[in-house]
């Protein structure tokens, strides 16, 4: 068996994701995305549904990056070659 990598090192995982999140949201790299819930039943079995409420602010922050997938023209096709 190969022997895991050192940054994952058992016992260390944990500490190695906090130390991340913690740099990616001090550099405004990762934000968290508020939601709000409801339950819906189907078939007799209970499902928690999430809604994302900022799908909106997240639009209109990507208006203002050309380069990020809202910033695209409306007749944008994602599988055209890239130099078409």
């Amino acid at each position: 068996m190969t022997p895991a990598p050192a940054a994952f090192e058992p016992g260390h995982l944990w500490d190695l994701l906090r130390t991340c999140t913690e740099r990616a949201v001090a550099g405004g790299d990762l934000h968290s995305i508020e939601t709000r819930h409801t339950l819906v039943e189907q078939s007799g079995v209970r499902f928690l549904v999430r809604v994302a409420d900022n799908l909106r602010r997240k639009t209109e922050e990507a208006r203002g990056n050309p380069g990020s997938p809202g910033g695209r023209p409306k007749d944008f096709n994602p599988y055209l070659p890239p130099e078409e």
